[in-house]
């Protein structure tokens, strides 16, 4: 299944090339963002707190965006928590401007 955000609702395409509304479906989430390693800017302190507290757990994968959402704040940048494959995404732009900067993933999820 292909994953694609629209706004606060996410949209899978099945097989059979139909969008589908995938936010309510419980998921279980596994490996979270590992904080430092391998990355250029590390992930917010708050961000990795909720995705080691979702480690294991099995809720809704709307549950678990709002939480990301939640805590994840900088100071003039702009974010947006998003789902790709199988994995929540954390992404960030300057204030104000189209400049992507960086992109975490947060933590993965597959179907419970």
């Amino acid at each position: 299944m292909f994953w694609e955000p629209c706004g606060s609702i996410v949209l899978g395409l099945n097989n059979e090339g139909r969008w589908l509304m995938i936010n309510d479906r419980l998921a279980v989430f596994y490996e979270p963002h590992p904080g430092l390693l391998g990355c250029t800017a590390r992930l917010p302190n708050a961000v990795k707190a909720v995705a080691d507290e979702l480690d294991g757990k099995t809720i809704l994968l709307s549950d678990a965006i709002a939480k990301i959402k939640e805590v994840a704040e900088l100071e003039d940048k702009t974010i947006e928590v998003i789902v790709f494959a199988d994995a929540i995404l954390l992404k960030v732009w300057r204030s104000n401007t189209d400049y992507f900067t960086h992109c975490w993933r947060v933590i993965k999820f597959r179907d419970a």
